[in-house]
């Protein structure tokens, strides 16, 4: 995209909330740090990346203008606008924070940091919304936040640009971490109740953490490794989905726009569903006891099982294969498995 075409982009959808003056205003110091970024030898279309969606952006100012909403009742809330994120873990029972700019610490007055007995609050201020979204043409900045090993509360995070990692914490309670643009990256974090991820642009990571898991892409690739605990949901869609999980008690959605899904579970006790428009759907289950259901519009479907496997196998498409010696008439004992494709082949193999 041209820098031309971003902003005639953005003032359409400036305009539709704001009047022409204020607009234009606001348009006039896009194009100025848009030729600040050019001079430091950025390209148009490189910019316009870094920037993301107009509308997008358009959005997040006016939610801006209406004021962001009260923090919840978590224990930690991080709150962040163009920054990064980066959460550690240590031995120590209270919380540190330092704001890094080019790996060096920096003092940086939008950011405001709250810390009292059990909780912590870091708030990055909204009313300077254009300065900071073009303060990472300037400088690479990230929070990073040093938390208890194991921390007895809840964590929340919110964030509209920047990426998200956080590793080796273990909580009591529950951890979100929403983010408007940039991956989340989560290694060996261990929620006690549920572990909600989301993101519009950039993938979701996650590897050995544990909690009910719900992952939700727009666009962006979902992975995740020897997950501990039910998942709920995974669901991506402009991109694949990998899950990899131990014990599954839950009824578990996997699915995908555009892309391929892959599950691997050591038991599944409970429904799992898998779709995918345009795709491939593969999975691996080493201990069936709940129904399966895979389908895709465009792809092959392909699942493995052990060899003493006893399911009734529904299989639809152009081309079927079930080597399956233990495949039984319809009873309500045993488990389903129901694989369609409109467009490809449907296999059921030994693991």
């Amino acid at each position: 995209m041209s820098k031309n075409e971003f902003l005639d982009k953005l003032s359409e959808e400036l305009k539709k909330r704001l009047g022409a003056t204020a607009a234009n205003e606001l348009l006039a110091d896009f194009r100025e740090h848009f030729d600040e970024a050019l001079k430091e030898g950025k390209s148009e279309d490189e910019v316009c990346g870094m920037l993301g969606d107009p509308a997008d952006i358009a959005s997040e100012y006016f939610e801006d203008m209406d004021g962001d909403a009260a923090p919840p009742d978590a224990g930690i809330y991080i709150s962040l606008t163009h920054i990064s994120l980066e959460c550690e873990p240590w031995d120590k029972q209270t919380f540190s924070v330092e704001i890094l700019r080019n790996n060096k610490e920096v003092d940086d007055e939008t950011i405001q940091i709250y810390q009292e007995n059990n909780s912590l609050r870091v708030v990055q201020a909204r009313d300077s919304f254009i300065n900071l979204l073009f303060h990472m043409f300037r400088f690479r900045e990230t929070v990073r936040v040093m938390i208890p090993r194991r921390y007895q509360g809840d964590m929340a995070v919110k964030m509209a640009s920047g990426s998200a990692r956080i590793n080796g914490i273990t909580l009591t309670g529950g951890v979100t971490c929403n983010v408007t643009s940039g991956a989340i990256h989560m290694h060996k974090v261990s929620a006690g109740t549920s572990l909600a991820v989301s993101t519009r642009s950039g993938g979701i990571h996650l590897d050995s953490c544990a909690g009910e898991l719900s992952a939700d892409c727009s666009s962006g690739t979902i992975k995740v490794k020897s997950h501990s605990g039910n998942v709920v949901r995974a669901a991506a869609t402009s991109g694949s989905v990998r899950v990899e999980a131990g014990r599954i008690t839950k009824d578990c959605t996997i699915e995908c726009k555009s892309g391929g899904v892959y599950a691997q579970f050591d038991a599944l006790e409970a429904d799992l569903n898998m779709t995918c428009r345009s795709g491939s759907v593969k999975f691996q289950i080493h201990d069936l006891k709940g129904n399966v259901t895979g389908k895709t519009s465009s792809g092959s479907v392909v699942g493995m099982l052990p060899r003493d496997t006893r399911a009734v196998f529904l299989l639809q498409s152009a081309g079927v294969q079930n080597k399956f010696p233990n495949a039984v008439m319809p009873d309500s004992s045993v488990p389903v498995v129901n694989l369609t494709s409109r467009s490809g082949r449907v296999s059921v193999k030994e693991i």
